[in-house]
C-alpha cells in the first residue's frame, strides 16, 4: 500500500510550447514582520507576471512557500529564461537572493484526506 510521499513514478513537466519553459525557484531571505506585507509583495510579483504575459513575455507565477523558522520565501515560476523571471521580479523591497532552474516532479500518490488549513490569524501569531 503506497503512503503519501512514496514516489511511484516521476514525470518531467514540460508544457507544449514552441520554446519549452522551465521551472525556476526564486529564493528570498527576509525577516517578515508583517504577514500582510509578504502577501502583498507576492501579489505584486504575480500581477507583474500577468502584465508581462499581456506584453508577450510568458512568465507565470505558480506559488510561494514561506518558512518562518528560516525567514525564507520560495517562489516558483514557469518561464523560458531566468532573465525573464528576474525582470518580472524587479520590484522594490522584495529582493531576489537566488534563482535556480529546475523541473517538476509528480507522483501518482493521491492525498487521502484534504489538508486542514490554519486560519490566517494563527499564522500571524507565529510570525510575531
Amino acid at each position: 500500500m503506497p503512503r503519501i510521499g512514496d514516489i511511484l513514478y516521476v514525470a518531467l513537466v514540460i508544457p507544449a510550447a514552441r520554446h519549452p519553459a522551465s521551472l525556476f525557484l526564486v529564493e528570498r531571505y527576509l525577516p517578515v514582520t508583517n504577514f500582510e506585507e509578504l502577501s502583498a509583495a507576492v501579489q505584486r510579483v504575480a500581477q507583474a507576471c500577468s502584465n508581462r504575459r499581456t506584453a508577450g513575455v510568458d512568465v507565470r507565477y505558480l506559488h510561494s512557500i514561506y518558512i518562518p523558522a528560516e525567514d525564507t520565501c520560495f517562489c516558483v515560476f514557469q518561464a523560458v529564461s531566468a532573465e525573464d523571471v528576474r525582470d518580472a521580479n524587479d520590484t522594490p523591497n522584495f529582493r531576489i537572493d537566488r534563482i535556480s532552474a529546475g523541473f517538476g516532479l509528480e507522483t501518482n500518490v493521491g492525498h487521502p484526506a484534504p489538508i486542514r488549513r490554519r486560519p490566517l490569524r494563527q499564522l500571524r501569531k507565529r510570525l510575531q
